[in-house]
């Protein structure tokens, strides 16, 4: 059986830290998008109201620092994942200056060796005025498991989340008024007002997937297809 080379593939890298994470208790959510159009955090974990959400890259550089650091106005922890960093490898200056940026910037790294066990050599300072409740409020099931960390595209959006919450409240509630499904729901829209028009909209356009509007008594309603099968 060929050995993975962690060092050349996010996605068998974040698997690690997914596996890393669950075995010290931690709910992890992998693709995290919290605003539409937003950041995609590759990893994030709940435990105890505390959150560290992890960014993995496959070699250190800047960049991945800069995804990290965007991040820190929510989690109370917030940590960059990379192949071990040898002082003999030709990278081996980025991977000390990459450490002593994170040092600076309170943001943690965790190092993978070859054989796939995880050194954490830089520890992530305690952000407790971090807005990790909002966070969490934000997150769903469907993050778990949609897409694994480290893949380009594909991600479980806000917008299918508010699309999911609509068909789920309307299959309640066939026939509803589109305003009292809006405000039952969770949704990723500023306002419910803004929400209404741009649902109305997409729903008439055929973009929200699984429901449809008509009239009854002169009244505009939602409507649920019933053929429609979710996606898992």
């Amino acid at each position: 059986m060929k050995k993975t080379d962690w060092r050349k593939n996010e996605v068998e890298l974040g698997k690690v830290i997914v596996k890393y994470l669950r075995d010290y208790h931690w709910d992890v959510y992998q693709e995290v998008q919290i605003e539409e159009g937003g950041r995609i955090a590759d990893i994030v974990g709940v435990r105890d109201n505390l959150t560290w959400i992890i960014e993995c890259k496959t070699a250190m550089n800047l960049g991945v620092i800069e995804q990290a650091s965007g991040w820190r106005p929510h989690g109370t922890y917030v940590s960059i994942c990379i192949p071990e960093v040898h002082r003999w490898n030709k990278n081996a200056r980025n991977g000390v200056f990459g450490k002593e940026v994170c040092r600076k910037f309170g943001i943690g790294c965790l190092e993978l060796d070859k054989l796939g066990a995880v050194k954490e050599t830089v520890r992530p300072e305690l952000r407790r005025w971090a807005e990790s409740k909002e966070l969490i409020n934000r997150l769903c099931e469907e993050q778990k498991t949609w897409a694994l960390a480290g893949t380009k595209g594909g991600h479980f959006t806000p917008f299918k989340l508010t699309c999911k919450l609509i068909r789920a409240y309307v299959r309640q509630n066939q026939g509803c008024k589109l305003k009292d499904a809006i405000n039952a729901i969770r949704h990723h829209y500023a306002t419910p007002a803004s929400a209404y028009s741009s649902l109305k909209k997409l729903i008439e356009d055929n973009l929200v997937k699984g429901v449809y509007l008509g009239y009854t008594n002169k009244e505009l309603r939602v409507f649920v297809d019933e053929d429609f099968v979710e996606d898992l």
